[in-house]
């Protein structure tokens, strides 16, 4: 139980602490240059992934219970190594049946990975072509229960690597946006279906 817990605060803490760093005016270090931040990622034959601190106790791969599976294989930055996305279906991180959350990591050059997404969607899809940051933008929906009409309402995001907080920001740069399902994200409209 240790080792579930330990991993799910190494997962959140990616983001409390690029969060703590930005209200310190301190800049985070460049994905995969902080090897504090670097973990290792197993494939397993059953298809489910574990994430691990390097040198974590042989346990930690064999523990399943985040059930992290494989979303998309891509590279994210146009540097040639294949980086991962990640969907939770846990109970432990699993929020319901049309949230799920996603972690994005950076493959490093010396094999381990540097998570730079972590936050809740309905869906993930990776854009074709990087943007300026020379990332590709994340085409992502939340669909949330609006109270006033009993319904799930599907809203629709662009989500940009931001360069100087070494990870990718909020769903259409909006810090709000960071309380996914919250009273402001309840105050946009509904997205329109797909053409």
């Amino acid at each position: 139980m240790k080792q579930r817990l330990r991993v799910l605060l190494l997962l959140l803490g990616g983001f409390m602490n690029v969060t703590h760093a930005a209200t310190q005016n301190r800049e985070p270090a460049a994905p995969c240059l902080d090897e504090t931040r670097q973990v290792e990622i197993r494939r397993h034959e059953s298809g489910a992934l574990t994430i691990c601190e390097p040198g974590s106790s042989p346990d930690c791969h064999a523990d399943f219970h985040l059930q992290a599976h494989t979303h998309r294989l891509l590279d994210l930055n146009s540097d040639g190594r294949e980086d991962l996305v990640i969907k939770l279906y846990s109970g432990l991180v699993g929020i319901d049946h049309d949230l799920h959350y996603f972690s994005a990591y950076l493959k490093c050059s010396n094999g381990r990975y540097d998570e730079i997404l972590f936050d809740a969607f309905t869906r993930l899809e990776p854009a074709d072509q990087p943007d300026d940051s020379g990332y590709r933008p994340l085409n992502v929906e939340r669909n949330c229960h609006d109270e006033t009409t009993e319904q799930m309402a599907p809203r629709r995001y662009r989500v940009s690597f931001n360069t100087g907080a070494g990870r990718y920001g909020p769903p259409d740069g909006e810090p709000a946006l960071v309380d996914f399902c919250g009273a402001y994200e309840q105050s946009l409209p509904a997205s329109r279906p797909p053409d």
